[in-house]
């Protein structure tokens, strides 16, 4: 029995205490769902999560559960994993379990009503399942408080290092919707991992290990982003430092909330640091998660590996590993500027078609408008200038009257610019850029999202637009490497993404990855490497280097033996 009698705020719940199961349907209804914000969790979801914990519990501990286990939902809703935890004893032993453990249940929620509806359906299910000896082996809580501050070792610390397994779906909600009170108590209860913009569901990580047995293992779904966006920072750390990942299951953008649609994964955790391989599944639709929640699974093993930026790579064991920076060293390290394209603010605006130039005299095209490489112009094997930029750098007083005719009617939507309301640049003006005259160079080109590298030569007197980078180097063999496979399996395992990287999500590059690119050393010294992809783009128009699997297997060679 856990017992709660020092924290007298709480409202217990005990199994025998539960109200009888209605008549008719006890699932949650509409109502409380849209007003609490309540996003409910699928059986088949549930059921791969509790087997999937249990699985890597008893490989943990080398024993199938065969003793008192205790488990812990901090975010109980209508009681779907707790059903959960009973299906699998249930499908797993009968009512065998009886005789040789016993089993411990706590579920948590800060909603009354939210407990009421579990208690209803669990007691339903109990009734139809179990037979009379059922409260003799199972000890079933339902906790009506903020687990947060109950699990955290800074709050009441009830449950400290007692619980075996934590399992469930906690509430994602972004930074900017919690109240000045709760921000307080977060940084409070958990000053590692509070940040500015930190999603509410990072504290449950935080509240779960704080409550976790040295051993323990914990299985949440939520946002896969956390692995890779600057956002989840301290809370990879936090992880890191304190837990070792043993299993991640990418959900893909798959809609597995029915009013919910996220890029969801499941990731489970040991309260260890025994670095194993990570069990890891992709799965590509709904159906494919339901099939392996009935019939079971084959997860592939991989490694966790940490990128330079502190962002998570969770990788196949034959990837290449950019760890050895002996041998290789940083784009940014060779004097190589990056810089973004220009941002003119008002891009519709200021950037334009053939159809709207013809509308301009001859001395407006020559003296107020260059040609300018947007994101669809960048390929590997061409990069032409397909629009054209209304050239007004912010120290001009006056542009032409013909220009000044075609703002006017976007003045309002020009005027509400950040760098005109500051006075930086007045209303008809781009906005300040100090590096433009570089970008306007001859140089490599690539537009910041993308589903494999896409690394083009810009030519000498064309501008780039924003969403793009450009490198100020005109090295052909450097741009080949840039579009490698070597350089397509850094930058997914370094960028964050847009979807899922395993199907049809793409990667979005930023400019501290781009300039973190490790370039082997032979490549850098030009040594005989450098001689042979020069030479194996022999013929081909260098631009073709990518599709060229004669230059690819020699740029794989190098980084393999680096």
């Amino acid at each position: 029995m856990i017992r709660l009698e020092s924290f007298e705020e709480d409202t217990l719940f005990p199994l025998s205490s539960l109200r009888e199961p209605p008549s008719g349907d006890s699932n949650v209804s509409k109502p409380w769902q849209e007003r609490d914000g309540v996003v409910l969790t699928p059986d088949y979801l549930v059921d791969l999560m509790v087997n999937e914990a249990a699985a890597c519990h008893a490989v943990a501990h080398s024993q199938d559960l065969q003793r008192t286990i205790t488990w812990l939902d901090p975010a109980c809703g209508d009681g779907a994993f707790v059903l959960g935890i009973l299906r699998y004893y249930k499908r797993t032993f009968g009512n065998e379990f009886f005789r040789d453990m016993r089993l411990s249940i706590v579920a948590i929620d800060i909603s009354e009503e939210a407990l009421d509806k579990a208690s209803s359906r669990i007691a339903q299910y109990v009734a139809d399942q179990f037979d009379a000896d059922f409260d003799e082996v199972v000890d079933l809580q339902l906790v009506c408080t903020d687990s947060l501050k109950l699990l955290s070792r800074r709050g009441a610390a009830i449950y400290q290092g007692e619980v075996d397994i934590v399992v469930g779906n906690p509430p994602y909600i972004r930074h900017s919707r919690l109240t000045h009170a709760q921000k307080v108590d977060l940084r409070r209860y958990f000053p590692n991992l509070y940040g500015r913009a930190a999603d509410f569901f990072t504290y449950f990580f935080g509240a779960a290990l704080d409550a976790l047995k040295p051993g323990g293992i914990l299985s949440f779904v939520t946002p896969a982003t956390y692995t890779r966006n600057s956002i989840g920072a301290n809370l990879r750390a936090h992880l890191y430092e304190h837990s070792s990942l043993v299993a991640f299951f990418d959900l893909d953008e798959n809609k597995v909330f029915e009013n919910a649609a996220v890029h969801t994964a499941i990731s489970v955790l040991m309260k260890d640091r025994d670095r194993p391989l990570v069990r890891y599944l992709h799965f590509s639709d709904v159906q494919a998660i339901i099939d392996a929640s009935a019939t079971g699974y084959t997860p592939e093993r991989r490694q966790l590996r940490l990128n330079s930026n502190g962002t998570w790579n969770i990788a196949p064991e034959s990837q290449t590993n950019f760890s050895n920076t002996r041998n290789m060293v940083r784009l940014e390290d060779l004097g190589v500027k990056v810089r973004s394209g220009i941002r003119s603010g008002a891009s519709r605006i200021f950037i334009i078609d053939d159809q709207v130039i013809d509308q301009f005299s001859q001395d407006v095209r020559e003296h107020w408008i260059k040609p300018i490489v947007v994101t669809d112009d960048i390929q590997c094997d061409r990069t032409i200038a397909s629009k054209w930029l209304l050239w007004i750098p912010n120290s001009t007083r006056s542009p032409h009257p013909e220009i000044l005719a075609y703002l006017e009617p976007h003045r309002s939507r020009l005027e509400a610019r950040a760098e005109v309301k500051n006075g930086s640049t007045p209303w008809f003006g781009l906005r300040p850029c100090n590096y433009a005259r570089l970008v306007e160079t001859r140089g490599i080109v690539t537009p910041d999202i993308t589903s494999t590298p896409r690394f083009g030569m810009k030519r000498d007197g064309e501008l780039l637009s924003d969403g793009s980078f450009f490198i100020d180097s005109q090295d052909e063999v450097l741009r080949a490497v840039l579009n490698s496979s070597v350089a397509e399996q850094f930058f997914r395992s370094t960028s964050s993404s847009v979807g899922s990287l395993e199907s049809r999500g793409r990667f979005r590059i930023k400019a501290n990855v781009l300039r973190a690119f490790p370039v082997a050393l032979d490549i850098v010294n030009k040594s005989t490497a450098y001689d042979e992809i020069r030479t194996a783009l022999g013929d081909l128009n260098s631009s073709e280097a990518r599709q060229s699997s004669a230059v690819d297997d020699i740029i794989r060679r190098v980084y393999e033996e680096a």
